[in-house]
């Protein structure tokens, strides 16, 4: 086959794209769509579609398991299983932080664990995965835009609003 027929058909351009920890499942979501899309990687094939309660604005992958953490426009964190969850109740955990704000970036620490999301709000909260509880909220002086979290864990390396 040639690369154009393994490209997936979307609606729209893409507006968040993740890859799972193993490689095989692709996530893509669209532009206000409530729905994420799943794609087997070495076919392109869709495995399914999973209709979420509001448009998807970030997406992460676990670097260690079938978890998907998705914000949504409304504010929300949302986590799946892309593995043992289904299509009709797709989501595991709701984590519901940044009341009113958008959340501007979220990651998964490096062993999977915990959940890290930052918002305009100022604050970056660390959600705990197993039980969807709160673990910590950090304080921050300007908008975090964007966040990494290195395999080797221990640090989260942050991109602020105005700054380099």
């Amino acid at each position: 086959r040639s690369r154009g027929e393994l490209t997936p058909r979307l609606p729209g351009a893409p507006s968040a794209i993740t890859i799972d920890a193993i490689a095989r499942v692709v996530a893509v979501v669209t532009p206000a769509s409530p729905t994420i899309q799943t794609y087997d990687l070495r076919s392109m094939l869709p495995i399914a579609t999973r209709r979420l309660p509001a448009p998807v604005l970030l997406l992460r992958s676990s670097p260690t398991s079938s978890l998907l953490a998705a914000a949504t426009v409304d504010s929300t964190i949302l986590v799946l299983d892309l593995a043992n969850g289904d299509a009709a109740s797709p989501v595991a955990r709701t984590l519901k932080g940044h009341p009113h704000h958008r959340v501007t970036a979220v990651e998964f620490n490096a062993s999977g664990r915990f959940v890290i999301s930052a918002g305009t709000d100022l604050t970056m909260r660390v959600w705990d995965v197993v039980s969807g509880s709160l673990a910590a909220e950090i304080r921050t002086e300007s908008s975090v835009v964007a966040m990494l979290v290195p395999t080797m864990g221990g640090v989260v390396l942050t991109a602020h609003a105005g700054e380099m």
